[in-house]
């Protein structure tokens, strides 16, 4: 399981990688990671703000939940 830290780093990386392609201007978590609670079953909930809607990103969803824990990946 990671860290809350851990989850913060890869959302950087992953806005330094592809902010300039998805015109993603801020992303951040919130729930129970956020809060440094989740469990092994937890989901990473991810905010994403955008500048313009971009059919691209909504092609690439699953792909944004770059954030698993051990065995479980969501994408709602």
């Amino acid at each position: 399981m990671k860290s809350t830290t851990e989850y913060i780093n890869l959302l950087r990386d992953y806005m330094t990688k592809n902010a300039s392609k998805y015109s993603i201007i801020r992303m951040g978590i919130f729930g129970s990671v956020a809060r440094g609670e989740q469990t092994e079953d937890s989901d990473v909930d991810v905010y994403l703000e955008t500048s313009k809607p971009s059919p691209r990103l909504l092609s690439a969803r699953p792909h944004l939940i770059l954030l698993p824990n051990s065995n479980h990946m969501e994408t709602k």
